[in-house]
């Protein structure tokens, strides 16, 4: 059952909609036949763990890639709110664009930790469960300050903006005049469009919740990494200065 996603494709005017962003689907196995060339595992449950982490591991690693793009979405939207605001220089405005920055980084820095640390299995590289853990966390933990920042720097315009009858109806030259910043008011719209769709929209809810369920809940990613830490290292620095 394939849907696109209501909150941006239900609404013809949204910008993100023009770019096919995405769907979502329920997906029903029913009475479905499975040659034996397709089956990984029968009846071997020892194998069942070890499988489901490791497809979470490979999953998990996406994740970081996928929400460094997604940062840049928000940053790019940010930055360009500030400028049409004519607020880019202010000092609460570069704290909130240093914010989303350490994000952004903290995903691609964990993605390509992940990537170039693997652990080697039979030749074949699995992304380093450790680093894609701590990524996907930080993300899980994080994002939402993402979404505060872009709507800090937006201002609260982006939840009261006229509808896009009223911006393309017959009042839209007085609009256009009484909504102007640093640049005119038709500038300053469509700016700000895009920071309504990902900061005061219907959308904001659904991408809030994806960055925090998606790819497996925050409690399944603390369990496996606390399991598969290697406490080692730490635990002998403790013990040598208690010998000393």
């Amino acid at each position: 059952y394939v849907r696109p996603i209501d909150e941006l494709e239900g609404n013809s005017s949204a910008v993100l909609s023009r770019q096919d962003y995405e769907l979502e689907t329920l997906t029903v196995f029913d009475d479905v036949f499975v040659p034996w060339d397709r089956v990984f595992l029968f009846q071997e449950s020892k194998f069942a763990g070890q499988l489901a982490t490791l497809f979470a591991t490979f999953h998990r690693f996406t994740a970081l890639s996928y929400r460094v793009a997604t940062a840049n979405l928000f940053l790019g939207a940010a930055r360009l709110a500030s400028f049409v605001n004519g607020i880019q220089n202010e000092k609460q405005v570069r704290d909130d664009i240093v914010d989303m920055i350490m994000y952004k980084e903290v995903m691609r820095a964990t993605a390509l930790s992940a990537a170039m640390s693997p652990v080697i299995d039979e030749g074949v590289a699995i992304p380093n469960p450790v680093f894609t853990n701590v990524g996907k966390l930080y993300s899980n933990a994080h994002f939402h300050d993402v979404v505060r920042d872009l709507i800090d720097v937006s201002g609260g315009i982006i939840a009261t903006m006229p509808s896009e009858e009223d911006l393309t109806g017959e009042g839209r030259e007085e609009i256009m005049k009484y909504l102007r910043g640093a640049v005119d008011g038709k500038e300053r719209t469509q700016a700000l469009k895009i920071a309504k769709e990902l900061g005061s929209s219907n959308f904001t809810g659904y991408i809030l919740t994806l960055m925090i369920h998606a790819e497996g809940s925050m409690e399944a990613s603390k369990i496996e990494l606390y399991r598969g830490y290697d406490f080692s290292d730490s635990e002998k620095l403790v013990k040598s200065l208690l010998k000393g």
